[in-house]
């Protein structure tokens, strides 16, 4: 089994880690134009969902999340995300350990909550409805 490799919130990466054990084996790498980063697969769909909410509204926003080094370090790294800040995601096989940070993951995944567009467009019998149109 593969090993998850565990930040519970934004310190120190080299003192809050702990290990435990899953089936898991696939970590994500997200990619700009500045490079490739792996880390954690929850991780990389809340950043990659928060950009998009960012970029469907016409900002952007420099956030920071942990990734695995070459070297199997886990590392702080900050990006830009959001309109004209384009980050791919792809799958990376691995039997490296599984990286989590939960703080992070939801933080991330509450911005982009909060910025998605709320309510339903209105059907054409309400539009009609509104005193304000005339019709």
């Amino acid at each position: 089994m593969a090993e998850i490799l565990s930040i519970t919130a934004a310190p120190d990466p080299g003192t809050a880690r702990t290990l435990c054990e899953t089936d898991r084996r696939i970590l994500k790498v997200l990619s700009n134009r500045n490079g490739s980063y792996v880390t954690g697969t929850a991780l990389a769909d809340a950043v990659f969902r928060y950009g998009f909410a960012l970029a469907e509204l016409g900002r952007i926003d420099t956030i920071e999340f942990p990734v695995i080094t070459a070297d199997g370090v886990a590392v702080r790294l900050q990006i830009t995300v959001g309109l004209f800040a384009d980050v791919n995601i792809a799958e990376h096989p691995t039997e490296d350990a599984e990286l989590l940070d939960e703080a992070t993951t939801a933080h991330l995944v509450a911005k982009a909550d909060g910025l998605a567009r709320a309510g339903e467009p209105f059907t054409p019998d309400e539009v009609r409805e509104l005193p304000w149109l005339g019709w």
